[in-house]
């Protein structure tokens, strides 16, 4: 269940709006990407080659969203928590199935592809803080996407702003967004794809028979984004090179334990970006299920008086390349293994620390400005892409390309309506996107400081310095190997740690087949099903 049909569930809307005047916004929030894109047939079809994946069906979403600080809290049978967050804005949603032929994920295009009966797309319209049967007059709140209806969303998303935007003493609040805290870990599921990737680099395959290989696999069940992340991980980033000896070689060694990129388990201090989102206890809501020593400083009252402006460098966080730590910080990072976010921050900011800190986090920036975030997604294999070359990239289909602006501790109700419309995104309307930053940090500029509201927007912390999230999946793929040769734990562990290797993971492979204690061997019957995992069939 998404969280948009959390909200809609949860229960009807008259009941939970609130009036405005008693909760001071706090932030606000654009934003247009891509979600739940399935691919056709298999569990993740990857962009390896221009024009060469394939998907059956997804979501595209825009959204103009403006917060304040009012949250409420829904405990779920299983004690897990869920913050419904209050505010008011417009969010538009396609959803795309029946796709014929690729298919450019692009407003303009998507409508172009209804008329040619590529695809089929139905669009929903959902409203907070403006009556439905003024959203009418322009467009209807559902139906088919094409080029007529995408033109009423853009008149229609354009005068909901300027509605908003004069009239926000009588906006009521809604509930908006749900924020659920989520453990981001590897999947062991995954782990098979991994083991795929390395057998088939060891094998002297080029990606792209790898991904035929894998298509044609008795199980279905390789995702081709991680074989694609397994060949660059041997620094193989053509799809049409053949693997080298040595990368054959590293490969071969990957699958037996003894080669990764772990050289240490070493930590440093280190800043990382984090959703500023808190919650009534004063915990940051993305890392509440790390436990109770991620908490930031409390606000100064003089701080107004100590703040600075600067821009900071942008930040790249992927789930195949970052610690736990640093995605889940960030909330929304994207779980596949060809993908990433990249974040820029421009802010008024100061860094708050204590000499003595009573938890991890060893200082917290707080700060009122303006975050970008560039969501990128699908992206063809060998393609660098960073925050100078994201709307080239987007314009020549390298990858799908969406975006994120949130004003942290702006409170201004009127900026809604400098924020953009939707729009096909390329080279010149990232130049769009990157004027509506440029007002925000104009209207946070020329404004007196002790208006705003400023936001925990970043902490120091000691993190890992080595990232290596194969390694999971190399522990398993190393268990099964040695259950394979029917060796006793006793026999395996002393060499798994010196290859910094997760020794609990190993032992719980073990355990799953009935062997606990480190001076038992595998039988037969063990080894033959380590054997049936290891085997890679074809139809």
């Amino acid at each position: 269940m998404t969280n948009d049909d959390i909200l809609r569930l949860d229960s009807d809307r008259e009941n939970q709006e609130i009036n405005s005047e008693n909760y001071p916004l706090s932030a606000l929030k654009v934003y247009q990407y891509v979600s739940s894109i399935k691919g056709g047939g298999n569990l993740a079809i990857g962009g390896f080659v221009k024009g060469d994946s394939t998907f059956s069906s997804l979501n595209y979403k825009y959204a103009v969203l403006l917060f304040s600080d009012k949250f409420d809290v829904i405990t779920r049978d299983d004690g897990t928590q869920i913050y419904k967050r209050y505010g008011f804005g417009l969010k538009v949603t396609l959803k795309v199935t029946d796709v014929k032929a690729n298919l450019d994920i692009s407003f303009g295009s998507m409508a172009a592809s209804t008329k040619m009966g590529l695809a089929k797309i139905q669009y929903r319209i959902e409203s907070y803080g403006v009556p439905e049967n003024i959203i009418k007059n322009y467009v209807d709140l559902a139906g088919d996407f094409n080029f007529e209806s995408y033109q009423k969303i853009i008149t229609c998303a354009k005068v909901i702003k300027d509605l908003i935007g004069d009239n926000t003493d009588t906006v009521k609040l809604f509930p908006i967004e749900v924020l659920t805290p989520v453990a981001v870990s590897p999947d062991e599921e995954d782990s098979r794809s991994f083991y795929f990737g390395a057998d088939s680099v060891s094998g002297g395959l080029n990606l792209r028979d790898a991904v035929l290989r894998a298509r044609n696999s008795a199980s279905h069940l390789e995702d081709e984004n991680i074989i694609s992340f397994m060949y660059q991980y041997f620094g193989i980033d053509d799809a049409f090179s053949t693997p080298n000896e040595t990368q054959k070689k590293r490969a071969k060694e990957w699958i037996e334990g003894t080669y990764n990129k772990i050289q240490s388990t070493g930590f440093k201090d280190q800043w990382v970006s984090v959703e500023p989102n808190v919650d009534d206890d004063g915990y940051f809501v993305s890392l509440r299920h790390l436990g109770d020593e991620y908490k930031p400083h409390e606000l100064p009252e003089d701080w107004s008086t100590h703040a600075k402006a600067d821009y900071f460098d942008s930040v790249s966080v992927s789930f195949q390349n970052s610690s736990e730590l640093q995605v889940s910080a960030i909330a929304d990072v994207s779980s596949d293994y060809n993908s990433k976010t990249i974040i820029f921050d421009a802010l008024i900011y100061w860094n708050i620390y204590d000499r003595q800190p009573k938890g991890k986090i060893l200082e917290t920036r707080y700060g009122v400005g303006v975050r970008i975030k560039m969501k990128v997604t699908e992206m063809e294999f060998g393609t660098d892409i960073n925050f100078s070359s994201v709307g080239a990239s987007a314009k020549l289909g390298l990858a799908n390309v969406g975006y994120e602006i949130r004003g942290i501790g702006i409170n201004d109700k009127k900026i809604i309506k400098d924020l953009p419309n939707p729009q096909d995104l390329d080279e010149s309307t990232i130049k769009n996107i990157i004027d509506s930053f440029k007002k925000l940090l104009n209207t946070v500029g020329n404004s007196d400081l002790a208006d705003f509201n400023p936001q925990p927007i970043a902490i120091k912390v000691s993190d890992k310095t080595d990232v290596d999230t194969a390694l999971i999946h190399q522990s398993v793929t190393f268990a099964y190997q040695k259950l394979r040769k029917r060796k006793k734990l006793k026999n395996i562990l002393a060499g798994a740690r010196e290859n910094n290797l997760i020794i609990e993971k190993i032992k719980e492979i073990y355990a799953d087949f009935g062997i606990t204690e480190e001076d038992d061997k595998p039988s037969f019957s063990q080894r033959r099903d380590a054997v049936e995992w290891l085997r890679i069939k074809e139809d």
